[in-house]
């Protein structure tokens, strides 16, 4: 764990992998990336060149979850050195995997790719099993779930002796940081040989993550000494865990199982029985001594998913029926939970964060940007993706942080900007300010600004819509609405200085004040740049923010 993924092959130097930026692990097992890599040394990697080229053919086998269908030009697994000089390669575009190799019948970047056919589909975001063959007689093979795709490689094979040593084994993304790919990887093998059909079919079957055999007894029910019920079981994904193979043994052998009628399974969890998710609900078996086999009788091929409770350390099992033996409506006994220590916790607090996606949105609907046509305003689209990132995840207010504001402030830029430069939304927005016509030259900012009344025209809609009017909570209209007193503005013109009691708009009006100080010999753009420096801080206020 921590930020290093161990090599377990065996194989020295172990290629470790270090984590980094936005990749993380998974609770069952796994990476997950975000935006992230996770990187071997060149030194690390060179094991992979020197063993592949001393058999001249590997194969690169994985367990997948792609983020999405909607990634272009996204590395899973490579073995390179930049964008355009690799070894090998395993992308992703769309719905298809594409499969990269350097040989002597490529160029460096090898290409052209293998590509699984675009009307197939055949990349999902679901777990899939992935694997990429190749051989100088072969050249590339795709093979999905154990099954080949039929996508025939479009250059011949070749021979692997420009493979390159110089370069990085990298997960999740490309060296230079620049190919960034959304999924998880539960499990990766590099061979240098070439699996058969029949390897692959079985690795197929083999779901990665660590299995436990769970038994139950059910010797009350059955008369007989160490009879169990044992299913294969792990932990699927980060919400639910797997029972598989379940079968009735008897350990030791020492007896024969006589009828025993096992109708109806159902699993519990933590003193609850899921309605859903009862694979085994339709079982209805009888055991025989002479269809007994010696590892116990299979009950089910079927799997079936229950969702996870506190965690794998944490969580108890136990087996309802409808009937056992003789028996019917019985349970296998569940072991005794600890009762958990109840400890107070600080009230939670009414107030919270709006998060990122609320933020841009709300936003938008203040600005009439949203209701008026979103695609004409791409700088502001294109910011927030930029920022995304940066504005809460939470609603929590304990968790908002620095970054989180400067994040929300540069979208509130930008949503000020365009509704600044739309003539018709600004107009729409401050109906009582007249703007100056965009012209060259210079004007005298007080003609526009110099006035409380004037500055009133601009800052009052801003509070009015931003902050909103007779809303069920919202500050003191007094406490927002009440101009600072004049002497404060007029005899002390400056902002860093504004006494404590200053109101919402005493702090505004200030600001336009201060950026006003060019006097007479303003550019003419320089009253739109205060307006929406004003509309900026009133916008990205936390106002807006909290809920």
């Amino acid at each position: 764990m921590g930020f290093t993924a161990a090599d377990t092959s065996g194989v020295d130097p172990a290629a470790n992998l270090t984590l980094s930026d936005s990749s993380m692990w998974l609770s069952n097992w796994g990476l997950e990336f975000d935006g992230g890599k996770a990187q071997a040394t060149v030194e690390d990697s060179r094991k992979i060149v020197e063993l592949i080229k001393a058999t001249g053919e590997y194969t690169i086998e994985a367990w997948l979850v792609p983020g999405n269908v909607t990634q272009e030009d996204a590395y899973i697994v490579s073995y390179s050195g930049s964008t355009s000089l690799r070894n090998v390669t395993l992308g992703q575009t769309l719905y298809s995997y594409d499969f990269f190799n350097r040989s002597s019948t490529t160029d460096e970047n090898g290409e052209e790719a293998l590509s699984t056919a675009d009307a197939d589909e055949d990349l999902q975001a679901i777990l899939q099993h992935v694997v990429m063959t190749y051989s100088p007689a072969s050249g590339r093979r795709l093979y999905l779930d154990g099954v080949y795709t039929d996508d025939s490689d479009p250059t011949p094979g070749g021979g692997l002796e420009n493979w390159s040593e110089t370069f990085a084994l990298v997960l999740g993304n490309e060296v230079s940081g620049n190919r960034p790919w959304r999924g998880q990887i539960r499990m990766l093998a590099i061979h240098n040989r070439t699996l058969t059909n029949e390897q692959i079919t079985r690795n197929a079957k083999i779901i990665p993550g660590q299995k436990y055999f769970l038994i139950f007894n059910i010797d009350t029910w059955t008369g007989l000494n160490d009879s169990y019920i044992l299913f294969e079981a792990n932990q699927y994904d980060a919400y639910s865990y797997l029972f598989a193979e379940p079968r009735f043994i008897l350990l030791g052998n020492s007896q024969n199982p006589g009828n025993i009628r096992i109708r109806g399974m159902r699993i519990g969890i933590n003193g609850n029985v899921p309605r859903s998710g009862q694979a085994f609900a339709n079982i209805d078996e009888l055991t025989s001594d002479a269809s007994y086999p010696p590892e116990g009788l299979p009950l089910s091929r079927l799997g079936t998913l229950v969702e996870l409770g506190s965690g794998i350390d944490v969580d108890e099992f136990f087996l309802t029926f409808e009937q056992l033996g003789n028996g019917f409506n019985v349970y296998t006994d569940l072991g005794s939970l600890t009762p958990p220590i109840l400890t107070d916790i600080p009230a939670s607090s009414e107030v919270g964060f709006r998060l990122f996606d609320q933020i841009y949105a709300t936003m938008g609907e203040l600005t009439g940007i949203l209701s008026s046509d979103p695609g004409a305003y791409p700088e502001v689209r294109e910011t927030y993706v930029t920022v995304r990132q940066q504005l809460p995840a939470t609603t929590d207010a304990d968790g908002f942080l620095g970054a989180h504001q400067a994040g929300v402030a540069q979208i509130a830029i930008e949503y000020c900007n365009a509704l600044v430069d739309d003539n018709t939304l600004r107009d729409n927005f401050w109906p009582a300010f007249s703007f100056p016509a965009a012209s060259s030259g210079t004007l005298d900012i007080t003609t526009w600004l110099g006035s409380a009344e004037q500055r009133a025209a601009v800052i009052d809609p801003l509070v009015d819509k931003f902050l909103g009017i007779n809303l069920d909570s919202q500050p003191l209209t007094g406490d927002v609405n009440s101009p600072a007193p004049k002497d404060i503005i007029d005899n002390d013109n400056n902002a860093a200085t504004i006494k404590q009691g200053m109101t919402i708009k005493g702090e505004l009006n200030s600001l336009i004040i201060d950026l006003s100080t060019c006097g007479s010999n303003c550019a003419v753009n320089r009253v739109a740049t205060i307006v929406k420096a004003t509309c900026s801080a009133t916008l990205g206020n936390a106002g807006v923010m909290m809920q």
